[in-house]
């Protein structure tokens, strides 16, 4: 079984390099052939790992970037339907150029939602921490909302 493992692996990222400028699932055919070839080479973890900290973090770093990259990919999933509609099948690639468009919306849809959902954890985790650290340091007192030293007009 792992024999396979390997060609099937370059076969996934060789199809999704083909399938990078045409309409369909290519992005997402070469990251699977990263996820596969990842269990053997630490070349391929390392560019997956890499993707995934510039990507994630860059669509879903604020809450605007989220919510712009969470539209503009649902909108361009859904015009995946253009293809699909029976009036519609003149358009280039036919049926099929809008079935793949529209599955690979979805799974880059819920591969943003995921990491939209982590990136905001970690933002939590990170002022959780950082407002314990300053109150131990005695630069905020829990019973004063401006903090202890900060002069407030009474």
């Amino acid at each position: 079984m792992r024999v396979l493992v390997e060609p099937v692996g370059w076969l996934l990222v060789l199809l999704g390099l083909v399938l990078l400028p045409l309409p369909g699932p290519g992005v997402v055919v070469l990251v699977g052939g990263l996820v596969v070839l990842a269990e053997r080479y630490e070349w391929a973890a390392r560019q997956l790992h890499r993707a995934r900290a510039v990507a994630g973090d860059r669509a879903v770093s604020t809450p605007a970037r989220a919510a712009v990259s969470i539209t503009s990919t649902a909108v361009l999933a859904l015009a995946g339907l253009l293809w699909i509609w029976p009036g519609w099948s003149w358009l280039p690639g036919g049926v099929w150029a809008g079935v793949g468009q529209l599955v690979s919306g979805v799974a880059a849809l819920a591969l943003l939602l995921v990491e939209h959902r982590r990136h905001r954890r970690a933002r939590q985790a990170t002022a959780a921490v950082a407002s314990v650290g300053l109150r131990r340091s005695g630069m905020l007192d829990p019973m004063e909302p401006g903090g202890v030293g900060v002069e407030q007009d009474r």
